[in-house]
């Protein structure tokens, strides 16, 4: 997200983290195969002026995931004008996420 913010990007697709593939529930992922470690394995994210979505997708080469459903993201994007009382871009957004 730290290159498509400083770029001026709106908005950023991203995935293959596959949401951290080891997840407890008080902890959050435990393994995620990125850079950046578990700080954005699955989700929306908001760094002015880009808004990032992460999915933790479908599938990957070992197929290990505890407490990590598979996900497969439908996004809808709208032009639009702020929405009354949104404090951030982010919030002008709807994500909706299937999970399988």
């Amino acid at each position: 997200i730290g290159w498509a913010r400083q770029h001026g990007f709106d908005l950023m697709l991203a995935g293959h983290t596959h949401g951290g593939q080891i997840r407890f529930p008080w902890l959050g992922p435990v393994i995620a195969p990125s850079l950046y470690g578990a700080k954005y394995a699955s989700g929306v994210f908001y760094e002015a002026p880009t808004l990032m979505h992460v999915s933790r997708g479908v599938a990957g080469l070992e197929p290990i995931r505890l407490n990590c459903r598979p996900e497969i993201s439908r996004l809808v994007l709208r032009c639009s004008v702020p929405a009354r009382g949104a404090t951030s871009r982010a919030e002008n957004v709807r994500v909706a996420s299937l999970t399988v």
